[in-house]
């Protein structure tokens, strides 16, 4: 018979105990293994000065047990604060940073002894400051060390209370869920004043790993080029961090030690599940998804996506330490499974209770059940399914809201209002003479919510069920059919920048000289506002928030020219492009460079004539894309032996070996070639490129060592290319005269990125497609008529390839199915004449036409790399010289 656990089996009192002694002691013998490196300027504190500067701190507060209210910045100083509650010393009240309003408040209401506020001093001691003396401060539970604010009603802040097992017991579940080891560095985006930021501090202490701190957003190149330069071996993230990271080409930009990406704090919704456990599975990395709360100081089930097997809309099975049943309306146990009941934990680390004063504090533990307001079903794996919430509760942005309570507030304002919601927004029912936008404001600051998850819908009547009650199902779909306007409108080009500022901040922002980062945003809101910010100004310059909104006002002017039809979507167009430019190189070499190869046709034919017009398109964008790509993530965040050792692995390493093969089939086939050594140098055949971008890349890191070339140094190097590869470019064997012809058409890509005003220009697009389109007319006629090419025809072919760059950036739409070729790019490109020819030996035998040749071949020599890719990337020890990886 099935039985729920009773406190005296698994609970509070038997949760392993801490103490500051074995603490410091184990930290000791560690020495001088990095504990901590804080960023962003990759600050290393090892395990034995962690418990030296512990230890000072303690002796600096003294004997008595205190309570101390801290600023949770992602730094080392707030480790050892968190310390000296997690050795059961003291007891702390971990505050988000730079939210002055929350600190205000848990002040108020916790009276604590001592304040460390956020700073830029590294030390424990410089941050904390004595409170003002309060008589009569009521004792803390002996027990208590972290209380944890997760919200409230009105002004006053509900906060959850753990104790140091509970935060052992935390920090253990997520150690044996991640599988965190010594020689694990984990890059931590978990905030610290939540209950998983704590357990993965706690977990890589235990293991004696080392945890990375750092500030940064996840979508800033600069975080993730520390991450390759640390060799960071895993990921932590949140569902906010997570959404962050939508923004960031992972693939591209994790570092190759990566081997374990996490996802804490919550449920991940299916669609993200499969796009990350995707990329996990391609890449060999581990991806544990952890179920968890606030209330149970960390997580409670695991799912490890990584396993090809695993259904992604469950959260996993419990953890070792607790374990998770379910419950009826009436109370009782749900036994069996495909039953849904209200899920409950029951485990070490559940919660010691709520506390909203100080009195609270002294209050012993709660049975260590805890009810996580989450509707699931057991399912015959033993793994849990979610299904709903239960009672009228909703998870946003790692807030739990009350929506009675919220009802509760609006009506001691004077507001008859009838709330509901989802994960995503509250949606607040009122009547027609109601103001909503004063609405949003209130609810916004009490909750802590951006506005834009706040929706207001006027209605004279709310719908009800037959028993009079509110049917909020209804209302909810009622509101997502509805789609309700935000209090602003959305921004545009004309709407001024002040307006945005203040439509998510109120009239703080009314001053010109604050920023996003002075006005308290969060993570949370930064993404909502940067896209505003970014429908106002085209592109978003670097360190916007902490630029003045004056400044970015005046930034607004500078750029504003006559508008273009719509903004382009630059960032989701460029793998469309490069399979586009890769599929006419293909294009190119399936026709052939001349009457002997590829479909082996006179040079007079229609078929040559239609490739070799279209050559100015061809390199030129594929190296201009190559050159906005780098301008994303420059060098300059790596050392330079760094970045050019990468360089030469990724080209040169498969180009000499590529080479290498067909150079063997060629003298096979007794076909007139230059020595070995020769074709690997300069490369042959189609190899050339390779061979040249690499030097390209070496001349950009050279010319940037100090810092981001100036565009005078770029114009002149330009020019330069220009001037001499025109006499140059027939030494088809010499680097250099490539190299020049590569080098004009990589710095324009770059600057196309560095100076986005030039894709926001009508007459640099225009001009562009005006050019490019006359430019492939006169081709056409020249290569298809019988007119002659004329002598100054190279001449222009390079001007044109300059032009027909911005108009297809700007222009040319993502189209999934090319886009799609993007990590088989370079193994189209590496292996595309081989297969081509495989195909054609093989048509060879059949009389068909040249359209149907041309397009199987095509066919073939696309997919046939792309299956080569397919196999070998799962073999580590050739993939590298095989496809680039």
């Amino acid at each position: 018979m099935h039985h729920e656990p009773r406190p005296s089996e698994k609970g509070h009192d038997h949760a392993p105990d801490v103490s500051v002694e074995a603490l410091v002691e184990q930290w000791r013998t560690r020495g001088d293994a990095t504990a901590i490196i804080q960023g962003p300027d990759a600050h290393s504190t090892s395990f034995a000065a962690l418990s030296r500067h512990l230890t000072t701190l303690l002796d600096h507060i003294g004997p008595d047990r205190h309570l101390l209210l801290v600023e949770a910045t992602p730094t080392v100083s707030t480790v050892i604060l968190c310390l000296a509650a997690w050795t059961g010393r003291h007891g702390i009240i971990l505050c988000p940073p730079d939210d002055s309003l929350s600190l205000e408040r848990l002040t108020r209401q916790f009276s604590p002894n001592w304040v460390a506020k956020a700073g830029d001093s590294g030390d424990a001691i410089a941050r904390l400051v004595r409170a003002e003396p309060v008589d009569g401060r009521p004792a803390m539970h002996p027990m208590l060390a972290v209380l944890l604010p997760i919200g409230g009603r009105g002004s006053e802040v509900q906060a959850i209370r753990l104790s140091r097992h509970n935060l052992t017991a935390g920090a253990e579940a997520m150690r044996v869920g991640c599988d965190i080891a010594p020689d694990d560095r984990t890059l931590s985006l978990l905030p610290l004043d939540r209950a998983h930021g704590l357990a993965m501090l706690g977990s890589h202490l235990l293991a004696g790993a080392t945890l990375v701190l750092d500030p940064r957003d996840p979508t800033d190149p600069a975080l993730w080029a520390s991450a390759r330069k640390l060799g960071v071996t895993g990921v932590a993230g949140d569902a906010e961090s997570f959404d962050r990271l939508v923004e960031v080409d992972l693939a591209a930009q994790a570092p190759a030690s990566l081997r374990r990406l996490i996802h804490a704090d919550g449920h991940l919704p299916p669609e993200r599940a499969a796009r990350y456990a995707t990329l996990a599975r391609s890449r060999g990395w581990r991806f544990p998804v952890l179920y968890g709360r606030n209330e149970a100081s960390g997580p409670m089930a695991c799912l490890p996506l990584h396993h090809p097997d695993t259904d992604l809309e469950t959260i996993g099975c419990p953890l070792p330490g607790g374990h998770l049943t379910l419950r009826d309306d009436a109370g009782q146990s749900v036994q069996g499974t495909d039953l849904v009941g209200e899920l409950l934990y029951h485990g070490p680390g559940v919660l010691m209770g709520h506390a909203t004063r100080r009195e609270d504090l002294a209050l012993p533990p709660q049975e260590p059940v805890l009810p996580t307001g989450d509707l699931a079903r057991r399912l015959p794996s033993g793994s849990y399914r979610l299904v709903g919430h239960l009672g009228r509760t909703v998870r946003i942005v790692g807030r739990m809201i009350d929506l009675a309570g919220v009802e509760d507030r609006l009506a001691r304002a004077g507001i008859s209002a009838v709330v509901t919601g989802n994960d995503d927004q509250i949606f607040i029912l009122v009547g027609p003479d109601a103001e909503g936008a004063s609405i949003v404001s209130l609810l916004s600051e009490e909750l802590g919510l951006p506005p834009a998850r706040i929706a207001i819908l006027c209605l004279s009547n709310a719908p009800r069920l037959a028993t009079g009650e509110v049917d909020h199902q209804r209302l909810r779909l009622d509101f997502q059919e509805r789609r309700p306007p935000a209090p602003m409108p959305h921004p545009d080009r004309h709407t001024p920048i002040r307006d945005i500022f203040v439509y998510m901040f109120g009239d703080a922002a009314q001053n010109d000289s604050a920023s996003f980062r002075s006005l308290g945003g969060h993570s949370f809101l930064h993404a909502t506002m940067a896209k505003a910010l970014e429908e106002r100004l085209g592109q978003l310059p670097d360190g916007w928030e902490a630029t003045s909104i004056a400044a970015l006002a005046r930034r607004a002017e500078d750029a504003a020219v006559p508008a273009l039809a719509s903004p382009p979507l630059i960032l989701s167009n460029l793998d469309t492009l490069r399979g586009i430019a890769c599929l006419l190189v293909v294009a190119f070499h399936v026709v052939g460079l001349n009457s002997d190869t590829g479909m082996k046709l006179p040079m007079d034919s229609p078929w040559h004539g239609v490739v070799d017009s279209i050559r100015f398109i061809r390199m030129p964008l594929f190296t201009a894309m190559a050159g906005y790509l780098y301008a994303l993530k420059p060098y300059l965040d790596l050392p330079r032996p760094t970045f050019i050792r990468r360089k030469s692995r990724g080209l040169l390493i498969p180009a000499f070996f590529v080479g290498a093969v067909m150079w063997a089939i060629r003298a096979k086939m007794h076909i007139d070639q230059p020595s070995l050594l020769l074709a690997l140098l300069v490369g042959s055949l189609h190899l050339w490129y390779l061979n040249a971008l690499f030097v390209v890349f070496v001349v950009i890191a050279l010319a940037e060592r100090r810092g981001p070339m100036p565009l005078t140094l770029a114009a002149a190097m330009a020019v330069l290319g220009v001037g001499l590869v025109l006499p140059a470019r027939t030494a088809e064997w010499l680097v250099i005269p490539n190299v020049l012809y590569l080098l004009p058409y990589f710095l324009l890509g770059m600057y196309l990125k560095r100076l986005p005003e030039l894709l926001y220009n009508p007459l640099t697009v225009r001009a562009g497609a005006v050019i490019s389109l006359a430019m492939l007319g006169l081709e056409l006629y020249w290569r298809t008529g019988t007119a002659p090419v004329p002598s100054f025809e190279p001449f222009l072919t390079l001007i044109a390839g300059f032009a027909v760059v911005p108009p297809l950036l700007y222009y040319v739409p993502k189209v999934p199915l090319l886009a799609a070729l993007k990590p088989y790019s370079m193994t189209i490109y590496l292996w595309h004449p081989l297969a081509n020819g495989a195909v054609r030996a093989i048509l060879q035998r059949l009389d068909i036409g040249l359209g149907a040749t041309f397009v199987l071949c095509m066919i073939g020599a696309v997919l046939l790399p792309i299956l080569l890719h397919k196999v070998v990337q799962k073999m580590p020890l050739i993939s590298l010289p095989v496809i680039g990886r």
